[in-house]
Parts: C-alpha cells; sequence; structure tokens
C-alpha cells in the first residue's frame, strides 16, 4: 500500500504520502539479494516509501523461504505478536 497517513502533519504536507528515495539508497534485503540469498517477507510492510521491486524475491500471505531453490541461502523477515 503506497503511502501512508499523516493525522497531525504539518501545514502544505498531503493526507498521504509516500517518501522518495535518493537513487543511491537501497533496502537491506536488496543487499542480500545481489549477495545470493533468496528474500521473503510475509508480515511488516510499513516502509513509508514504494518498495522496489528489487527487494523481495517474495512478498505477500504465502511467500516462504521454503519456495527458494535447493540449497539457496535466505532472509526471511517476519514479526512476532
Amino acid at each position: 500500500m503506497p503511502g501512508r497517513s499523516a493525522p497531525q502533519r504539518p501545514e502544505g504536507i498531503p493526507a498521504t504520502y509516500s517518501v522518495v528515495l535518493p537513487e543511491q539508497v537501497r533496502a537491506f534485503p536488496e543487499y542480500l539479494r545481489k549477495a545470493g540469498y533468496y528474500t521473503t517477507n510475509n508480515q511488516k510492510q510499513d516502509y513509508q516509501f514504494e518498495a522496489p521491486v528489487t527487494v523481495w524475491d517474495e512478498n505477500g500471505p504465502s511467500a516462504s523461504f521454503r519456495n527458494r531453490p535447493k540449497g539457496k541461502p535466505f532472509f526471511r523477515s517476519s514479526t512476532s505478536s
């Protein structure tokens, strides 16, 4: 979901916003993917910016490190309740 609500925002800031990251900034899983890891995420997605397609190999409720190619190292983002 791009953009977040800003209930108490300074004047001139729109009701929803999405941070624009500098071109050289990368999300941590992007570095892992570049190093050969299979990256998955099925929980936390409140980035406050639109995540580039290069962040996750799989992203969504059914994403799982179990879907990676055999023997490939993995990084799984998750949260505990």
